[in-house]
């Protein structure tokens, strides 16, 4: 019953953080509202978004954050700001409108292929950020399980603790993407005949199915 309970909880928090998001499905990303309306709804603000897309991929380039301003008019600054090999340029009228709004072109330009503010903020926002949380910990529990095999049981021995600690996980994100409408992708056997597949046919099979089925780390990659 207490199982339930928390289940529930956990799809009414779930709803509520959607609802904020869809919100920003009808805002594009260089809208001028973009940081007073994040700031409202209790999103990160452009500049902390655009400093957690550069966080996930760091491994991938230069991720330094170059700003720099110039007056060109009364109460009107231009704002640059470089990223990797990337360079965009605003007017403002003041340095923390300016940071706001660079930050929002510098994230159009790093995702050419996104146009709302929503779609940026299912890949870097407050929730994907604790839901990276979750896996960090979900990782490392199975480590500490892991290390808690004792050195005495035979090698071929299953590790119910680890399997259990699997099953649960599975079925968690399972939940969740039904929760979300997403279906659960199940990878198709390399051999439809269940006849054995060597070399070269299984390297072929496995390359066309990583080709169309990319993983979400590489899809929302950027180019630095």
């Amino acid at each position: 019953l207490q199982n339930c309970r928390n289940d529930g909880a956990e799809d009414e928090e779930q709803k509520a953080e959607d609802d904020s998001v869809e919100l920003f499905d009808m805002i594009e990303i260089e809208d001028s509202r973009v940081y007073e309306i994040s700031a409202r709804a209790g999103q990160p603000s452009p500049y902390l978004l655009l400093q957690e897309c550069l966080k996930q991929n760091a491994a991938f380039g230069d991720t330094e954050i170059k700003l720099h301003s110039s007056r060109v008019k009364h109460q009107r600054h231009q704002f640059d700001m470089e990223v990797g090999k990337h360079r965009v340029s605003v007017i403002c009228t003041n340095k923390r409108e300016g940071k706001q709004k660079t930050s929002q072109a510098m994230l159009k330009k790093l995702h050419p292929n996104l146009n709302t503010w929503g779609s940026l903020l299912r890949l870097y926002g407050h929730e994907t950020q604790q839901k990276q949380q979750e896996a960090r910990k979900s990782r490392h529990s199975i480590i500490k399980l892991q290390g808690n095999v004792s050195k005495d049981s035979p090698a071929v021995e299953p590790n119910t603790a680890i399997l259990e600690k699997l099953k649960a996980e599975m079925l968690k994100l399972a939940k969740r993407r039904q929760n979300e409408g997403e279906p659960v992708p199940k990878r198709p056997k390399l051999s439809y005949t269940h006849e054995p597949v060597f070399e070269p046919e299984a390297s072929t099979a496995s390359a066309s199915y990583a080709e169309s089925h990319p993983d979400a780390a590489s899809s929302s990659r950027i180019d630095l």
